[in-house]
């Protein structure tokens, strides 16, 4: 495996973080869009599944954190 790879994988994860953090508090369908989009972007990282699924995982509970208003930690 490239270290590039996984260069992309924090990258492009982090965009898709940016994309409903600057939504907050997301709404009814930005909560279906960002489970569609979570699904794309790990099927759209198969070289790194494992770490992009884990990667995922994290940034949807901390969106849910910050939705529940319970702010930055």
């Amino acid at each position: 495996m490239k270290i590039e790879e996984y260069y992309k994988t924090v990258t492009d994860a982090w965009r898709f973080f940016r994309k409903y953090l600057e939504q907050m508090p997301l709404s009814e369908e930005a909560w279906i869009n960002e489970v569609h989009d979570k699904i794309a972007f790990v099927e759209s990282h198969q070289k790194t599944g494992r770490f992009a699924l884990h990667i995922m995982t994290a940034m949807e509970d901390e969106l849910e954190h910050l939705s529940r208003g319970e702010g930055m930690t």
